[in-house]
């Protein structure tokens, strides 16, 4: 059970991401809908470069990422085609279901050195069996990661912060969709439910201010030019 002290960190985090990063809106359904589409194409072609590429450039990421598929460990030895059969089989409900492998030293966010970075993205073979929104979240979580790396890197590695993040950056809909499995009764990400309302409900309610505020001002703005 959630404390007091809980939320008001969480509301504290949520403070300084607004002040770091601002908030975006939420993607619209036309652009879901391409990007739902890119997804099937990869999973049949049984590589995800292009829908990572997408993600990484949701989060205005320029370096390079390469995908590194990985086997659950219990499913190593055995022939390519039994693997693919287990792992289609099995619900692993514990675990990562990917990570990003970061250089030592990293430019910070803005330097043209930052593009020249290569990074690895492991993922396990299981999650490629998730739905849509799953393998979405889990890979847009790291790239808060990689987000966090170059601009706070003193919270890069706090995984809540990270969970928020990925929230503020217009993908609030597709982390509460994404938490919950559709192949087990697992739940991915690092927030429990009343930490996961509460955080969504506020950066709704910020959405909306901004909304608000956008509109107010585009009204000012054609009052003092007579439009």
């Amino acid at each position: 059970m959630a404390l007091l002290s809980d939320f008001e960190r969480i509301d504290n985090i949520i403070t300084i991401l607004f002040q770091t990063f601002g908030l975006k809106d939420n993607l619209d359904p036309e652009n879901i809908e391409r990007l739902r589409n890119k997804f099937e194409r990869c999973r049949k072609d049984g590589s995800f470069s292009d829908f990572v590429w997408e993600i990484k450039n949701i989060f205005g990421l320029p370096m390079e990422f390469r995908l590194q598929y990985v086997y659950n460990k219990n499913f190593e030895n055995l022939p390519e085609l039994e693997k693919d059969f287990a792992i289609r089989n099995f619900h692993d409900r514990t675990g990562w279901a990917a990570q990003v492998m970061t250089p030592d030293f990293m430019p910070i966010f803005g330097d043209p050195n930052l593009g020249k970075c290569k990074l690895t993205i492991r993922i396990k073979k299981s999650l490629q069996y998730e739905k849509f929104e799953t393998f979405f979240y889990c890979i847009s979580h790291e790239m808060s990661h990689v987000l966090l790396r170059t601009v706070k890197p003193e919270l890069w590695q706090n995984e809540e912060v990270t969970d928020l993040l990925t929230m503020f950056m217009g993908l609030s809909e597709i982390v509460r969709e994404g938490r919950k499995s559709s192949r087990s009764k697992r739940r991915y990400g690092y927030l429990n439910e009343e930490i996961f309302s509460f955080a969504y409900r506020r950066i709704e309610e910020m959405q909306r201010e901004n909304d608000s505020l956008l509109r107010k001002t585009i009204t000012r703005i054609r009052k003092f030019l007579h439009l």
